[in-house]
Parts: structure tokens; C-alpha cells; sequence
């Protein structure tokens, strides 16, 4: 498999306690969005979304309209595409025929070829092309049916279209086929019908409650999340941009005190990776039938789902959800030379745990305590020494090997900031290469992992590859403990690691 898919895919699944899964998506920059009837420039793309109710406190499917303006397709291209699957979890395309998708322009039914491809089976698209050249404004139709969830399914990244509590959510990753994704900047509008619905529904996504209109990418619209039914909301923070959306009532966990930890890490982790004013962030809550916890981060906005009558641990959800919302900032492009999962887990598991300990929402030795854990996941993985080649071939036959990247990422992390802290005498850290990493993303410059050496070695030098090679080659790494070094040492003890044995692991303990 191609490494560069392969990074896709890693970011999608790690396991949470006993099924839980947590997952990241390439996120684009955001746009704001606008009550519907703001203008807009360029080709344009309306979607409209209509839910029906079955009268039994459940959605039964989903229209999907979209029509697209000054866009013109020849034969042979592209119309729209979107996933079959995301990993383990299939989209509302998945197991769908010839004729389930149907286009129509201003010279009549468009017939479509049905075009897949992908490597392997956890990451396949499916492409609608167009049999003729298009005239004018061309409309695309079908119906989405949720996944249907029993006590015996298994938890996966949140990509599916799921009915919950009368309501229905998705991502629109796993709802919407659409253009290709490039850089064509549409005017996007959507709108909601929801007609067939209680009278108590309303539809939100990612940026607002109701029907919106923005401009942007496709990517837009797909790494945005949807809920329709009777939707409820809890905001909170300083900065007035974060919505906690759910459909049902929750007695698994403190929602007031989640919601306001959440919004004011998010308060924090805003103004430390310097958001531009008026951002907002989503937080979208899904129940379901099986045990486990998973979640999936998309640009602005996170899903997780769980079972309602098992008692979630507080610090630990916490912690998920903080690992979630990181996802929103720091990231390498994907190519086949970039991250292999080590920074895109590796930097969301760091700052989840700085983050909160530097807003005041964590307390020092629940930090350090987070530390170890970390450290811990790392020494006892069976591939702990693996070499990121050997990782990315086991990602979908092994469980150890998805959570691999996770923990060796943050202890190289951890080592890196260390190094730059004792070059620079105290003065600079890791937060400054990778503010800098945010800045040249968002002013739309290559970052991979290239970049990444060429801005750590300015500050260890020479120091900056052999630590690298060293992490994707599988050398054991030992922190370096400055981040605490007033007050702990790093310790070393012989622990078990599954298949391998008694082993050497480290852990910082107090002076």
C-alpha cells in the first residue's frame, strides 16, 4: 500500500479502552459561514439536505440534492465522487448501485459510468462520470439510508450516516458525493427541508444552526458535520464560538462540566495556535448501541459516539476530546515522505496533555501522570522498535500497530522539545517550530516532513536527523525529562511487553 494513503488511514483508528477509536482527518482552512442570501463568487454548489421521519422516533433515510452551477464536465470526467469507506466504517455510497445516484442538466437525464479506485479496501472511492458533455446547471440526486447499529456492532471512525433519538447525524465525508477536491473556490449554499420531521427539528452543521451560505472548497462540505431533529446545544467559553450539539439525553457523563472544560481548552488552544477572530468550533455527540468510545476530528468540529448506559471515566474522556480538537491546528501535507501517523497522533497526544495543564483545567501531577501513561503505551507496544515501514504494513491487521504511531510520536515529541529547550537555554521550545509549521500552512506553503527537519535542525543542528532516523527506524527512545526537571528524574524499570517479554521502560518519577 502506498504510505501516502496509508497516512490517511492511520489517523483514523486507535483504540480507547476497550473498543474506543479516535481519528483525524486532513482538515482545510475555515471559512465563515452566513445566514442563507449572503452572496457569493465563482462556480456554485447548493445542497440541500431532507430528512423523513419513519413515526417511530427514527429517520429512515435522507435526499440529498445538490446542483452545481458553471461547471462544465466533458465526457469521460468526473462529475462527483466520494468514499465507499473510511477505514472500517462504510458511507451511505457503500453497497450502492448503478442507478442510486442519478444527474440530470439542462439538456436532460445525464447518464453516468461508475469509476473505483483505491489500494485497499479500507480506503476506495467511487467516481460518477459523465457519459456526455454537460450544458448547464446540473443536478445530482439520491437517497442515504443510515447504518443500521446493533449491540453487536464495532466502534470505527465517525464517518457514517446514523439515526439516533428521531434525529439523524453524519459527516459529510461519509453523506455527500461531490466535485473532486482542488482548489476551486464555489459559492456554497445549504439549505435544510425539513418537512418530513417533527415540527421541534431544526438542521445544524459544523458552522452554524440553519441555512447557511459560504464560500470555499468542496473539502468545505465534506469535513463538516450534520445533524438534523430535535438537536439540542449547550455553548460556553470566552470566546463564544463553541457549540456542544446532541440528539438525546446524556447520563453517562457531566455534560456541564465537559462542555465547559471543552470550551475553555478550546478558549486556550485558540489563542495559543492563533485563530483569526469570530472562528467557531462544533462538538457533535452521537449514542450508540455497542460499548466503546470513538471519535473523529474534522476541520472546526469533532464526533464522538458511546453507549449512554456505561459510565464514562471522566479524565479520560477528557483527554480524548482534547487529543480531538488538536487536530484542528498542527499538521504536515501528505506525501510519501511525511508522517506515517507520528506527528499528525504524536502532536494531538502532546498538546492534550500541555494544553490543559497550561490553561489550569489539569493539575501537575494529573500531568505528569498523563506523561507516564503516554510513556507506558509506548515501551509496552510489541512495536516499539519497529521500523515505520514494518508499522504501516501491520496498521489494518494489527491493533498494536494503529496505536504504534500515537505514543513513539509523543515521546520523539517530548525528546524534541527538551533539545531545543537546553540549545536555547530555556528561550525557545517545540511551540515555536510548530507555530511556525501553522503559519506557513495557513499562508498555503509547502509543510511536510522536510520542513519539519529543516526548522528543527535550526535549532539542534545536526542533532535534528539522527533523531529522526532514529524515531522511524525504531531505535527505543528514553525522554530527556526538562520539561520536568525541577522535579521529577526519568526512571528506568523492567515491565512486559505482549509477544516480546520482559523489557526495559521508563518513567519520570519525583526527585
Amino acid at each position: 500500500m502506498n504510505p501516502a494513503k496509508v497516512l490517511t488511514l492511520l489517523s483514523l483508528t486507535v483504540v480507547l479502552g476497550v473498543s474506543g477509536t479516535a481519528c483525524a482527518q486532513k482538515t482545510s482552512p475555515a471559512n465563515d459561514a452566513r445566514p442563507a442570501g449572503a452572496p457569493g463568487n465563482g462556480p456554485a454548489l447548493s445542497v440541500r439536505l431532507k430528512p423523513y421521519s419513519d413515526g417511530r422516533n427514527s429517520v429512515s433515510h435522507l435526499d440529498v440534492t445538490t446542483v452545481l452551477t458553471s461547471l462544465g464536465v466533458k465526457k469521460g470526467q468526473k462529475l462527483v465522487t466520494m468514499p465507499l469507506r473510511r477505514a472500517s466504517t462504510p458511507t451511505v455510497a457503500d453497497g450502492s448501485g448503478k442507478d442510486w445516484l442519478t444527474a440530470r442538466d439542462e439538456a436532460g437525464e445525464l447518464p453516468l459510468e461508475i469509476q473505483d479506485a483505491g489500494e485497499s479496501e479500507f480506503d476506495r472511492d467511487r467516481s460518477w462520470m459523465a457519459t456526455r458533455d454537460t450544458q448547464g446547471k446540473i443536478t445530482v440526486s439520491y437517497r442515504a439510508a443510515p447504518r443500521a447499529l446493533t449491540a453487536e456492532s464495532k466502534g470505527g471512525p465517525e464517518y457514517g450516516l446514523q439515526a439516533e433519538n428521531g434525529g439523524i447525524t453524519g459527516a459529510g465525508a461519509g453523506l455527500l458525493a461531490l466535485p473532486e477536491s482542488s482548489d476551486t473556490s464555489y459559492a456554497i449554499s445549504l439549505t435544510w427541508d425539513l418537512s418530513a420531521m417533527p415540527p421541534n427539528s431544526r438542521g445544524v452543521w459544523t458552522y452554524n444552526a440553519g441555512d447557511a451560505t459560504t464560500t470555499g472548497t468542496v473539502d468545505k462540505l465534506a469535513d463538516a458535520y450534520y445533524a438534523a431533529g430535535d438537536v439540542k446545544e449547550m455553548r460556553s467559553g470566552a470566546n463564544g464560538g463553541f457549540t456542544f450539539y446532541y440528539l438525546s439525553e446524556i447520563t453517562s457523563f457531566d455534560l456541564r462540566g465537559l462542555t465547559d472544560f471543552t470550551a475553555k481548552l478550546y478558549d486556550h488552544a485558540s489563542t495559543f495556535f492563533r485563530d483569526k477572530p469570530g472562528q467557531v468550533y462544533s462538538v457533535f455527540a452521537r449514542q450508540v448501541p455497542y460499548r466503546g468510545l470513538s471519535g473523529t476530528a474534522l476541520s472546526r468540529s469533532f464526533a464522538f459516539s458511546f453507549k449512554n448506559d456505561t459510565k464514562l471515566d471522566d479524565a479520560e474522556l477528557k483527554q480524548h476530546l482534547a487529543h480531538e480538537m488538536v487536530h484542528n491546528w498542527p499538521r504536515l501535507d501528505e506525501s510519501q515522505d511525511d508522517d506515517g501517523g507520528w506527528f499528525t497522533e504524536g502532536i494531538a497526544n502532546y498538546y492534550a496533555d500541555v494544553l490543559p495543564y497550561r490553561a489550569g483545567l489539569i493539575g501537575y501531577e494529573p500531568f505528569v501522570g498523563q506523561i507516564n501513561s503516554n510513556l507506558s503505551q509506548y515501551y509496552s507496544n510489541r512495536y516499539r522498535e519497529s521500523p515505520r515501514a514494518e508499522i504501516l504494513e501491520m496498521t489494518w491487521k494489527d491493533q498494536a500497530a494503529q496505536r504504534a504511531p500515537y505514543h513513539r510520536g509523543y515521546v520523539y515529541l517530548f525528546r524534541v522539545d527538551s533539545q531545543i529547550k537546553t540549545a536555547s537555554a530555556g528561550k525557545r521550545s517545540l511551540d515555536d517550530v510548530v507555530l511556525e509549521l501553522l503559519r506557513r500552512s495557513e499562508n498555503h506553503e509547502k509543510v511536510d516532513a522536510n520542513t519539519w527537519l529543516t526548522l528543527v535542525s535550526k535549532e539542534i543542528g545536526d542533532l535534528a536527523q539522527q533523531e529522526y532516523r532514529d524515531m522511524i527506524n525504531g531505535k527505543l527512545l528514553i525522554p530527556l525529562n526538562e520539561f520536568v526537571a525541577k522535579t521529577h528524574r526519568v526512571d528506568k524499570y523492567r515491565g512486559t511487553v505482549e509477544g516480546l517479554g520482559e523489557r526495559d521502560f521508563y518513567r519520570l518519577v519525583k526527585k
